[in-house]
């Protein structure tokens, strides 16, 4: 019997029959009432069936909302348990001296998209709201704990909600919201008021564990548990071959969320899953085969998001992995960059700012480098080391680094910080001298390094031999390198140096650098003298101990003599410059073109074409635009891409009014010089006079040729953008005309130097190199044209004197690996 007459009106129809009883006293008359007694109980309860709560749940969620396909992610609610109330009773109430709060009323309001119920108590109480499956209808149910209710019916009969019923049930006051299908809902409090919303929406399809339920005596069978990693989530698949009725709980504390199914038996021969697999850690099947219930429990390796949803027969559990990011690598911090910097009353905090940005590194500073005096300074191409001694060394203050973060600050700032990171203790068993020679030549280092803070101990006990060291984990490291450097056995390949100490050689080949100087090439010769001074600063000089290098040039290796704690660090120095450098190729050509066509291609370096659309805009005017019949001064731009320059210098070469004078390409090492040269050949006339003494002097006219050399030197540097930066030095000779109509011509030298910008492959454009041309035609009618005297009444002589320009195309670009 799924429906049970409510206390209250069990007493009521009970009373109404004592009553008549008592005024009729005949037989006939008490079997007369005693049917109509029951026929009116039966009324009663044909009429009010639902004045109860039928507690058959099927548990989606605890929490107070609920939406579509959503799986259970809490633990189900507890029932209260109830005791029946006796006949002729009143609910059981509670101890009169606990303080129990009131539902003042119940109220329903109808809004645009929801329908709110609204629940005034007399104080602020604990409630649960869970949701009820069907028989007989979708309910929820709202329980407040230590609060008490009266038996009420409110119609509502909007929005889904048929009606409202509240009863007692001990010390709790159950609200119940009956509705006509499954609706979207949820719960909230604010005070002593708590509402329940139910969404104005479709009727939701029935999922999971409150989809259409089985007969009670239908038995399902778990034929399958399975599981598989999906990558971002593990997928437990429980195979039945039937829609089961499942509850969901998941216990927080041992990581284990539970299944349990009811009315079902086990077929699964595996009976459990004992490996990881995503994460799950294992899965076990528990079966009660009076009770006709299964248990699978599912053990998670960590509390993550899960979701549980019903697919026809089957049960599928989603559980999030472990995001795998892995470790994330420490960045090394290299002290031995280059680097350059020029400030003028700069605060330190900014210049540390600074130099975090160009480093990559991370800097912690103190309370007295804000009160620091501010910093002037200018250093070029210097190890970073050395430019934070620069900087704080006469502030007082230092540095040191700990977890690949530098933290400076006053040596009493620092050591005050360092007390208080954990400590470390570390036993030393010294291998060529006795303990406490070791700790007299440790005494003296540690007392060279303001920063150390170590205890050194001799432990003789019992003919130990050894020492104990106390302190952080960088002290500690700190110190066991100066250990290396003092108690170090000897090889064939060390000798001691003049007061013992130990020197070791070791060869170094550069893959990379080359160590062969080419005559002429200073900047090589350059680069080789700063790779000589930098390791040379490393090397030993003080101790008795001295450290040696010398070059094999032919071989690019260089052959290190000195500590093994200086060959480290020199090792680390090469492996951060012997790198691969990129390679720049430099596409040149040289362009004599008529001044009428550059009005098109450079002069006034805002050209517009026929069709309005700009080619060639420049970016650097180094010089002005020179005057007609100037020598011309040196312009640089930049041609933009959507102009095709070499199609239209081949159409300037068939009409004569561009001539290509040299196309050259070369590659070349980033920070090395490429040089381009070529020359233009030009004739002139010369004249002599030869004397005869018989006769009358003889004029011969003789053709001879001049070299005018062009050279083009360029500097290239590859950034991390892919920007190449050029340092171009163009130099031109160029011939400048007279009224001498014979003899050697005036030459005339100019040069440029420049810096600029460009991307790969971008074309720069030099400009503005204006020279004149004279051109002699001579015009005459054939045999009438050479009679002497008379011949010029026959023939013409016209000039044509005709400006030219000479354009430098420059087109860098990077050669990929």
């Amino acid at each position: 019997m799924d429906r049970i007459l409510s206390p209250k009106k069990l007493l009521r129809a009970h009373n109404k029959i004592g009553g008549i009883m008592k005024t009729k006293k005949s037989g006939l008359t008490v079997i007369v009432l005693t049917v109509i007694a029951f026929v009116f109980i039966t009324l009663l309860m044909a009429q009010n069936e639902d004045d109860f709560i039928s507690i058959s749940p099927i548990e989606k969620k605890d929490t107070g909302t609920l939406m579509e396909s959503e799986a259970v992610k809490a633990e189900p609610v507890k029932k209260e348990e109830t005791k029946p109330s006796q006949t002729g009773q009143k609910q059981a109430t509670v101890d009169s001296s606990e303080k129990m709060a009131s539902v003042e009323k119940i109220v329903p309001l109808d809004l645009k998209d929801k329908l709110e119920i609204r629940i005034v108590t007399s104080d602020v109480v604990k409630y649960k709201a869970t949701e009820l499956a069907p028989p007989p209808n979708n309910r929820i149910l709202v329980q407040l704990f230590k609060c008490k209710v009266d038996y009420k019916n409110i119609d509502v009969n909007k929005a889904g909600v048929n009606k409202i019923r509240s009863a007692p049930h001990n010390s709790t006051a159950w609200i119940v919201v009956d509705l006509d299908s499954k609706q979207r809902w949820k719960i909230r409090n604010e005070g002593k008021v708590i509402i329940a919303e139910i969404l104005k929406t479709s009727e939701i399809k029935e999922e999971g564990a409150t989809s259409k339920q089985a007969p009670p005596s239908m038995i399902y069978r778990i034929l399958d548990v399975a599981a598989k990693n999906l990558g971002k989530q593990t997928r437990v698949v429980i195979t039945t071959d039937g829609p089961v009725k499942y509850r969901v709980k998941k216990d927080m504390e041992n990581k284990l969320l539970n299944i349990n199914i009811i009315s079902a038996i086990s077929s699964w021969k595996e009976g459990a899953i004992n490996r990881e697999i995503g994460n799950v850690e294992s899965i076990n099947l528990k079966e009660d085969k009076q009770t006709k219930t299964i248990d699978i429990n599912i053990k998670f390796l960590e509390n993550l998001p899960y979701v549980v949803v019903r697919d026809q027969n089957q049960i599928l559990i989603d559980i999030d992995n472990i995001l795998q990011t892995g470790k994330i690598p420490k960045k090394k911090l290299d002290l031995y960059q280059r680097l350059s910097l020029n400030v003028q009353d700069a605060s330190l905090s900014g210049i540390l700012r600074l130099l975090s940005t160009q480093t990559g590194f991370e800097f912690s500073i103190s309370p007295s480098v804000t009160n620091a005096p501010p910093v002037t300074i200018r250093v070029e191409d210097q190890p970073l080391y050395q430019i934070l001694r620069d900087i704080l060394i006469p502030r007082s203050l230092y540095y040191e680094i700990q977890n690949n973060i530098i933290k400076i600050g006053s040596v009493t700032e620092l050591k005050s910080a360092k007390a208080l990171r954990p400590k470390i203790t570390k036993f030393y068993y010294p291998k060529t001298m006795l303990a406490d020679n070791l700790k007299k030549l440790l005494d003296v280092q540690i007392s060279k390094e303001p920063l150390l803070d170590i205890s050194v101990t001799v432990d003789n006990t019992g003919g130990a031999n050894r020492i104990m060291l106390v302190g952080t984990q960088e002290d500690m490291d700190q110190v066991l390198d100066m250990i290396a450097n003092v108690d170090y056995s000897k090889d064939a390949g060390d000798y001691e140096g003049s007061e013992g100490g130990i020197l070791k050689t070791k060869i170094f080949k550069l893959k990379n650098i080359r160590l062969q100087e080419e005559a002429g090439n200073a900047i090589e010769s350059q680069q080789i003298a700063e790779l000589k001074q930098t390791i040379e600063a490393l090397l030993t000089s003080e101790g008795g101990v001295k450290g040696t290098m010398t070059f094999d040039r032919r071989t690019s290796s260089l052959i290190i003599t000195d500590t093994p704690a200086v060959l480290k660090r020199i090792q680390k120095v090469l492996d951060t410059l012997d790198v691969k450098v990129p390679q720049v190729t430099i596409e040149a050509k040289l362009y004599e073109v008529s001044i009428g066509a550059t009005n098109d291609l450079g002069i006034n370096w805002k050209a517009v074409g026929q069709d309005s659309e700009p080619y060639i805009e420049g970016d650097v005017n180094v010089g002005a635009v020179p005057a007609i019949g100037s020598v011309g001064q040196f312009v640089l731009g930049t041609l933009q891409s959507g102009f095709k320059i070499d199609a239209y210098l081949k159409a300037l070469e068939r009409k004569n009014k561009a001539s290509l004078l040299s196309a050259p390409k070369v590659t070349v090492q980033t920070n090395m010089p490429a040089t381009i040269k070529t020359s233009r050949q030009v004739y002139y006339e010369e004249s002599s006079i030869i004397t005869q003494p018989s006769g009358p002097p003889v004029v011969t006219t003789d053709f001879k040729s001049v070299e005018l050399p062009i050279s083009l030197n360029v500097i290239c540097k590859v950034d991390n953008q892919d920007t190449i930066n050029m340092v171009v030095h163009v130099e031109v000779q160029s011939l400048i005309q007279t009224n001498r109509t014979s003899g050697p011509p005036d030459i005339t030298k100019q040069s440029a130097d420049t810096y600029v910008k460009a991307k790969n492959n971008e074309t720069i454009v030099i400009g503005g190199l204006l020279t004149d041309k004279v051109t002699e035609t001579e015009n005459k009618v054939p045999l009438l044209g050479d009679i002497p005297l008379l011949g010029n009444l026959f023939k013409a002589t016209s000039k044509q004197n005709e400006k030219t320009e000479l354009i430098v195309f420059l087109t860098p670009s990077i050669v990929e690996e």
